[in-house]
């Protein structure tokens, strides 16, 4: 059975995300409180064995020895919030329409759908990519095209960005933003063009970026996203990139910043 686990006891429950889980900045961040979140567990005497970890992004991960039964739960837990990106790593699973779905992708695979597709979950395949170390961050360059000036997001800025409600979702507050974690804008006739922001948790930085429409294909958001590995490098922090499979533009910028494909895992996703 699930249980809430406080925000004290949540560091615990690292020791069921290894190092190559995915989106393991954002798994950091809740457990150590730096995003907001909410985590359950499944506990055999004093260890958990399973857990559940929500945002308040649509991403939500699962970990450990995962039953049916626990499974059940999770997705009962989930089925009130959506939109969901159901994250766990596993085997592939012997479920027929699971494994039609999920039968193409490699290195993480699928994982046991159980009854996920009767709860109006759908399988899809996402993408990770990373730099091998903090100073790949180091070697890439920033230059700042003339009609555009840099500036860090603070709070006096955070009024102004382009996705301030998807960023406010993320990370709860402007203050809450600017404890943890960090970002960068351009500006263009002092409105923001482009921004790009990193999700801090434990060695990784990992990366988001958006820009205006009137200002794309200027090569702004690799722009932004080099000034952010460049930024996370001197914090000693690895940069990551994940995105939907079919998110070419996402997957031209990571490769446009040097980042290894890491590898391809599938997920549950429940649309709004």
């Amino acid at each position: 059975m699930l249980i809430p686990v406080e925000a004290s006891e949540r560091p615990q429950l690292l020791t069921l995300f290894g190092p190559s889980y995915p989106n393991l900045a954002f798994v950091h961040a809740v457990l150590q409180g730096k995003l907001p979140g909410q985590a359950w567990a499944r506990f055999q005497g004093q260890a958990a064995t399973a857990c559940l970890i929500t945002t308040s992004a649509p991403f939500c991960f699962a970990s450990g020895d995962v039953d049916e039964a626990t499974l059940g739960e999770m997705l009962q837990l989930l089925a009130a919030r959506p939109p969901v990106k159901l994250i766990y790593p596993a085997a592939p699973t012997a479920h027929p329409r699971a494994s039609d779905a999920f039968g193409a992708f490699d290195a993480f695979g699928a994982f046991d759908a159980f009854d996920a597709f009767d709860h109006g979950f759908a399988p899809a395949k996402r993408l990770q990519f990373s730099h091998a170390h903090p100073q790949d961050g180091e070697r890439l360059l920033v230059e700042i095209p003339g009609p555009y000036r840099l500036a860090a997001i603070d709070e006096a800025l955070f009024d102004a960005i382009l996705w301030k409600d998807m960023v406010l979702g993320i990370y709860g507050s402007p203050a809450h933003y600017v404890r943890h974690h960090f970002g960068f804008a351009l500006l263009h006739e002092g409105r923001v063009a482009a921004e790009a922001h990193g999700v801090v948790g434990g060695d990784l930085v990992e990366l988001g970026v958006f820009t205006h429409p009137d200002h794309r294909r200027q090569g702004l958001s690799v722009l932004l996203g080099a000034q952010i590995a460049r930024h996370g490098a001197r914090l000693g922090l690895r940069m990551v990139v994940t995105c939907d499979a079919d998110k070419v533009a996402s997957i031209a910028i990571a490769t446009a910043l040097g980042l290894r494909r890491d590898f391809s895992y599938g997920i549950l996703d429940l649309p709004r």
